[in-house]
């Protein structure tokens, strides 16, 4: 494999011990990030390698994203721990500059004709010059500290504030381009700065190094809590399978899998024994409809958790016909109908989260009262075939938990659980009543992403 290397210096190892090296520490890596990649794929990877025709860059990247990475989502993690590793120095695989060379033309410009020449290269969509104007314009404008462990969103923001993209786009706007392909070659140019930020950080402090501090989030590690919108939108492509999954969890039957026993058949059968009932004929079971019972959180402290609710319960909703919603602050609504009938899910959200009937006192959580409110409400539809699902962070503000009023719901339902995104060190502290409210769950689980959501619903016995 060491032919890798002839290609130039854009896919050598980044890294001593030649390319097998820099492919055992790369996975590492990738397992780090969440990426399961076991020594049976590396060793798949490496012969994908020894039988690449032309091993270029994207031949690399491809090749080593057919052998290690099996899920679509984790794509993006993938490409950027491949860049840091792969993509090191003056050129890329396929020969294409990929940092302007010290002093040159470059090198002797002052800022402002820097910037300039940025702007002009974006209006001829020039992506050559462009790429040795990003390099250039970060070594001018990003004030790289040599040494300094660091992700480079420091240097990132100084770049782009100093090329001003924003103003190059609405100045050759209001000249008559395009504005969306001036938006889509800035953001091309905006990915070239990132780039050699990334090997600028790389040359300094080899991948390793650079791999750890960026380290990014797989979407199902992505944090509810945390999470900006765009990764809030971007676990969606998950959630769906997991609600459908969590769906079939929750109706399914418990106790015997046969229905009734069938007079009719098993005298039939017995013919064969002499009359005998010897085997037992059942009718056909009919298929369960259990009542899913959802009591959602959508205070300021689980803003975000409470987006991620919404996702849930609207995904929810089209598979389980019984499935009722219930939003609260420190008092408690049914919310079934607004989530069925709003237009969009962002319609459905600020319609539950504006609505009156959830504030008793402050609009802050009071998890006892809501507990208390429910049962005298609607305690009395529970049944042993209910179910009920607790979405929150249990804190209650210092309002008393009623934790009795919780255990009281829980003789009458079939199961009782509650799903926390607070990471469970915290549980306990401050106005945290997680640990009173636990012995009354079937199971209180964290749920801070949409990893800990999969293994609560693969660890579902109901």
């Amino acid at each position: 494999m060491t032919g890798l290397s002839e290609n130039g210096p854009g896919v050598t190892a980044a890294i001593p011990g030649g390319i097998e090296g820099t492919l055992t520490t790369f996975a590492a890596e990738l397992r780090a990030t969440g990426i399961a990649v076991q020594l049976p794929e590396v060793v798949d990877a490496a012969e994908a390698l020894r039988l690449l025709p032309v091993p270029d860059y994207r031949a690399v990247r491809s090749a080593l994203a057919c052998t290690m990475v099996k899920d679509s989502s984790q794509l993006p993690a993938f490409g950027l721990l491949f860049d840091v590793f792969f993509g090191t120095g003056d050129t890329i695989g396929d020969g294409r500059p990929a940092a302007a060379p010290a002093g040159g033309v470059l090198g002797r410009m002052d800022d402002a004709g820097l910037v300039a020449a940025a702007e002009q290269a974006l209006r001829r969509n020039d992506q050559l010059t462009l790429r040795r104007l990003a390099a250039a314009a970060v070594e001018r404008f990003s004030g790289f500290e040599p040494g300094r462990a660091v992700a480079g969103k420091l240097y990132l923001s100084r770049t782009l504030r100093a090329l001003d993209l924003d103003g190059m786009v609405e100045r050759q706007a209001a000249d008559g381009h395009a504005p969306r392909q001036l938006r889509r070659r800035a953001e091309e140019f905006s990915r070239e700065v990132e780039a050699a930020i990334r090997r600028t950080l790389v040359n300094d402090r080899g991948a390793v190094a650079v791999a750890q501090t960026l380290r990014p989030a797989l979407p199902g590690a992505a944090e509810f809590l945390n999470a900006s919108p765009a990764e809030l939108r971007q676990l969606d492509s998950a959630i769906g399978p997991l609600a459908r999954t969590l769906s079939l969890r929750l109706s399914r039957r418990r106790g015997n899998r046969h229905g009734q026993v069938d007079l009719r058949a098993t005298l039939r059968k017995s013919v064969t024994t002499g009359g005998a009932p010897v085997e037992l004929r059942y009718k056909r079971a009919r298929p369960p409809r259990p009542e899913v019972i959802v009591l959602a959180d959508v205070s300021g402290s689980v803003a975000a958790f409470a987006q991620f609710t919404f996702r849930l319960l609207a995904a929810m909703r089209a598979r389980l016909p019984k499935l009722r919603c219930f939003a609260f602050l420190d008092d408690v609504a049914e919310v079934t109908d607004v989530i069925l009938a709003a237009p969009s899910l962002g319609a459905a959200a600020a319609q539950v989260i504006a609505d009156p009937r959830l504030v008793w006192l402050d609009g802050h959580s009071d998890y006892g009262h809501v507990l208390t409110r429910f049962r005298e409400n609607w305690s009395r539809t529970l049944g042993p075939r209910s179910i009920v699902l607790v979405l929150g962070d249990a804190r209650t503000n210092y309002q008393d938990p009623h934790p009795e009023v919780l255990a009281a719901l829980r003789r009458q339902a079939g199961r009782v659980y509650w799903l926390n995104p607070e990471p469970a060190r915290y549980w306990g502290t401050g106005d945290s009543a997680a640990g009173q409210y636990a012995p009354h769950c079937d199971r209180f689980t964290e749920c801070r992403n949409v990893g800990q959501l999969r293994e609560f619903v693969g660890g579902l016995d109901v």
